[in-house]
This record gives C-alpha cells, sequence and structure tokens, in this order.
C-alpha cells in the first residue's frame, strides 16, 4: 500500500523503516534470504541490488558475504553518490558500485546475464503499465544457474488495508492489481502467489521458493502495535510467530509482501 495522506496512520506506512512492519520485514526478508538464497550461492558470487532502499540491502550482503561483489541501481545520480558514501563510510565502497539507471537502461549499463543473484522490489516496474517488461529487463542480468528474487507487494492484503481505512473504491482498484496510492505516486502493481508463477513460467524462471510476510499483523487502529517495535521482548514473540509462518507453504499467500525465489535454469535464452 502506497503511504498517502489519508492513510499514513495505517500499519504499513506507521514509523517507517523502524515501525512495526518496517522491522518485522526486515527481519523476515534477511532469514528468507539465509534460508533460501545465499546456501545456494558461491561464495564470491556478484549480486544485482535494484531496490527502494538506498543500498541498504547491498551494504548488508557485503557485510556478511565479504567475497561478494555488487551493483546496486539507485533511481537518481544523488541517491547514486548518497548510497556509494555510506557504502565507503562502511568500508564496502571496492566491493558494491552504486549506478544511477532508469528503466530500459539495465542491459546496456551492466551486460546480459552475468550476475549470480538478481534482487528487486517493486520500484523498477513502476515505471511500466505492466510488469512483464520490467521483469523480462531484470530477468535478463541473470546468469545461467543463477538466481532472481522478487519481493512484491500482495493485492489480496493491499485490498484488506485499504478497507481497513474505509476506502472501499481503493480496494477494488487493489483487487484489480493497482494501489491507488497518492495522486502523484508512481504506478504500483499489486501481484498474487497465482500471478507471479505465471509470469515466471512466461521467463523461463523456475519459481523454487514462493513465500509471503508478514502474514500474522493485520491493519487496525490499536496502540498495541505502536508499542510492539519498542518492546523487543514483545517484538521478539512477534517476530517468532511469523518466521514459524515463513516456512510454511500455505501460509504464504497471506503476507503483505510476496517474495519469489526463482532460478534462470541453464540453457534458458
Amino acid at each position: 500500500m502506497t503511504s498517502s495522506p489519508q492513510h499514513e496512520g495505517t500499519v504499513r506506512t506507521q514509523g517507517g523503516e523502524d515501525g512495526l512492519y518496517g522491522r518485522l520485514t526486515d527481519a523476515l526478508l534477511w532469514t528468507a534470504f539465509q534460508q533460501s538464497v545465499f546456501p545456494r550461492l558461491p561464495p564470491s558470487f556478484t549480486f544485482v541490488d535494484v531496490s527502494a532502499r538506498a543500498g541498504r540491502w547491498a551494504r548488508r550482503i557485503a557485510a556478511e558475504h565479504p567475497h561478494s561483489t555488487g551493483v546496486h541501481i539507485a533511481p537518481t545520480p544523488e541517491a547514486a553518490d548518497e548510497a556509494r558514501a555510506r557504502s565507503a563510510d562502511a568500508g564496502y565502497g571496492d566491493r558494491v558500485r552504486h549506478l544511477a539507471a532508469r528503466p530500459g537502461e539495465l542491459a546496456g549499463l551492466l551486460g546480459d546475464g552475468g550476475h549470480d543473484l538478481v534482487f528487486h522490489d517493486c520500484s523498477p516496474l513502476s515505471a511500466f503499465t505492466q510488469p512483464e517488461p520490467g521483469l523480462k529487463e531484470l530477468a535478463a542480468l541473470v546468469a545461467p544457474d543463477g538466481l532472481m528474487v522478487s519481493f512484491l507487494p500482495s493485492r489480496w492484503h493491499t485490498a484488506l488495508e485499504y478497507l481497513g481505512c474505509g476506502d472501499l473504491q481503493a480496494a477494488l482498484h487493489s483487487l484489480a492489481g493497482h494501489d491507488p496510492g497518492a495522486p502523484d505516486a508512481p504506478h504500483a502493481h499489486l501481484f498474487t502467489p497465482g500471478q507471479i508463477r505465471l509470469l515466471c513460467r512466461a521467463l523461463d524462471l523456475r519459481v523454487d521458493a514462493l513465500t509471503g510476510f508478514p502474514g500474522l499483523v493485520l491493519p487496525a487502529a490499536s496502540t498495541f502495535y505502536e508499542r510492539v517495535p519498542h518492546e523487543e521482548d514483545t517484538f521478539a514473540h512477534v517476530l517468532k510467530m511469523e518466521r514459524e509462518l515463513l516456512i510454511d507453504p500455505d501460509s504464504g499467500a497471506r503476507g503483505a509482501h510476496l517474495l519469489a525465489v526463482t532460478t534462470r535454469p541453464g540453457g534458458s535464452p
């Protein structure tokens, strides 16, 4: 769900990265990487991070995997400069490059099919009226037998959020696959597990894992949600419950975000 003036107080947007959704999402995403992604990569793997997180995931991967090298794609030169400075301060400037690119420019900037891991969220898809061209451009960066990890918003959970805010029209738009968001917000595609499988099949990507999270925290006006991120013991219990759902394939469709781990089989075009 895209943050907008009338919805800034919702559970997902409240508190930003330090709020309940932000902390849970970061912790669960990293757990999913540890369980389903990193064990399948070579020690000196190469990666591309195309996510709206100012290079934060690229830096975390570089920190945890000192033999890896990567590229973070920022939406503007200014954002790339800021992320580059943060990586230099953290000591990863020699292993993580930060480049600015617009949709359609990735192949010319990075070449085709040479990276062990490509991670993306919905941000590089927002320039396209349909998600297929953006996903095709990202999949072309993956080496044969490499992985693409897609982290995408769920249309069902977004509709649930809008209904919790009393916005029936926005909920209807969400079920149709589009988050209306604020009037000047970028185009936001929403997904279902079945849609992701079909999109990946069309791109000759094999879906190895498909789950979703957070799945237990639902939109509600509750001071409990506001307290959880700041009460470490309570947060740890909520995170434990969410991690138990993470390994249950039947619970993934309930998640606010959907995570697909896919392989580009050797010999794919």
